[in-house]
């Protein structure tokens, strides 16, 4: 075994903190099941671990391997490119809806959220540039608007604000 650093989880931390205490006998292996919330068949396993190879014996094997559920890389590519040729505006759901029913594609919803995501050709709505939430900013005062003043005029009530009851001076207004 090499000497350097070993990068563990809090529950790695736990687990070595736990087998030194069975190994100074101040805890039996079944108290440290109990604590840890394992059986004392696995606690065991673990402790062989630790006295083979100090705490990196408890650390995960599975650390930096790819998932065996993964889907392969040449799928990713050939989903992503069918989005850009024929559904590059589509949201997610959509985009899947044809890929399923068009071409077969055989992905989750959730699979190709993650992959237009990555790839930049869908956003979340919380990522998004927001948009002024204040009606009619941005409109020229020059009087060149395309809203018309007579709907207003009329007492025909528009936008988030049209509701409103309080004047300038925060005083209420009879209607």
């Amino acid at each position: 075994m090499t000497t350097g650093f070993l990068t563990m989880s809090k529950r790695e931390l736990d687990r070595a903190e736990w087998m030194r205490e069975i190994g100074a006998r101040r805890a039996t292996q079944a108290q440290v099941a109990e604590r840890l919330g394992l059986t004392v068949r696995h606690v065991e396993r673990l402790y062989r671990a630790f006295k083979a190879d100090g705490a990196a014996g408890l650390i995960s094997k599975k650390r930096g391997r790819p998932s065996g559920r993964r889907l392969p890389d040449t799928l990713r590519v050939e989903v992503l490119t069918l989005v850009r040729e024929h559904y590059g505006d589509f949201g997610r759901t959509l985009a899947h809806e044809k890929l399923t029913a068009l071409h077969g594609v055989k992905v989750s919803v959730e699979t190709l959220r993650q992959w237009m995501t990555a790839d930049g050709l869908w956003a979340p709505h919380a990522s998004r540039r927001r948009a002024s939430t204040r009606p009619g900013v941005g409109v020229p005062a020059s009087g060149s608007s395309s809203r018309s003043t007579a709907a207003t005029a009329s007492g025909s009530r528009r936008g988030p604000r049209a509701a409103c009851c309080w004047s300038t001076s925060t005083t209420r207004r009879a209607d």
